[in-house]
């Protein structure tokens, strides 16, 4: 029923299933800008639910979380030391459940309790004339201070070169 119904209203991606609501990403277009709603329907009864208006024209919808009850948007924020902020919102609700200022503008991340745990991707630096690497890790940030609370590397199989000779 849900599928029907979600298939005669033009949608911005895929159908998310969260066990309690079905919902969708609808642009929503305003003063020659567009916007991102959310679009929901109930599981049990397949009843439409209020659309909700989650963000305008600044932020860019990223990813669903890896359980699939919260969705990422991003923008590039120049004025802080984290170049990113990401807004992080309930697809259940709609609510804005965190705003934070990352180093990447979204990755792979899910919210538990308070914790916002995510993919920190493999990143390189110049210090004093050498090049220091980090490896991709698994970090956790307490969505009440944005203070990391634990950081775990995590093991990387991709060969990134260099390639042998053709």
């Amino acid at each position: 029923t849900i599928a029907r119904k979600a298939a005669s209203i033009t949608l911005s991606g895929p159908l998310w299933n969260t066990g309690n609501v079905v919902a969708a990403a609808k642009r929503i277009p305003g003063n020659g800008k567009t916007g991102i709603a959310i679009v929901r329907w109930n599981c049990a009864s397949g009843e439409a639910l209020p659309d909700v208006k989650l963000f305008g024209p600044d932020y860019t919808l990223r990813y669903p979380s890896a359980n699939q009850k919260h969705l990422l948007a991003s923008k590039r924020n120049y004025a802080a030391q984290l170049p990113w902020h990401w807004l992080v919102f309930s697809i259940d609700s709609g609510e804005r459940v965190a705003g934070i200022n990352m180093e990447s503008p979204g990755t792979l991340f899910t919210i538990w309790r308070n914790q916002l745990i995510y993919e920190s991707p493999l990143e390189r630096r110049l210090v004093a004339g050498k090049w220091v690497y980090e490896p991709i890790r698994l970090r956790a940030i307490d969505l009440r201070n944005s203070s990391e609370l634990w950081s775990r590397p995590i093991r990387d199989t991709a060969n990134r070169g260099p390639y042998p000779p053709h």
